[in-house]
């Protein structure tokens, strides 16, 4: 998925639609909605910011709870942060999947949330 502010578009794959990858575009919808998309500059908070909003994206347009909204994008970092632990980060510096759920946490702190063994380290 890719977001254009300046064209005022979302580009997503057709294999996005599926229903497991709804956090994602909620992610990529919580971009644009801030209006910082891509904002080189401030690149790290604009990814906190974008998980923040992609749960209140995931309540109005899914009709799901915030706490379940929460475990979902939570979780989607989560199995981000494991798989780059054991395969190797080759994410750009902004993407740090660990920082980004201890930054979700802390948003959210009336839904406490397990420990994810890949980021104790940065804890």
């Amino acid at each position: 998925m890719a977001t254009s502010t300046r064209a005022r578009i979302i580009l997503i794959d057709p294999r996005a639609m599926d229903p497991r990858m709804i956090v994602g575009i909620a992610h990529e919808l919580g971009h644009v909605v801030s209006g910082k998309a891509h904002d080189p500059a401030h690149q790290e908070e604009n990814e906190l910011d974008a998980n923040f909003r992609a749960v209140a994206i995931l309540v109005i347009g899914e009709g799901t709870s915030e706490e379940a909204a929460f475990r979902q994008i939570r979780d989607l970092l989560a199995a981000i942060a494991t798989v780059r632990a054991k395969h190797g980060n080759r994410a750009p510096a902004y993407h740090n999947a660990c920082a980004e759920m201890f930054d979700l946490d802390r948003r959210f702190p009336q839904y406490p949330a397990p420990p994810v063994p890949a980021c104790e380290a940065e804890r």
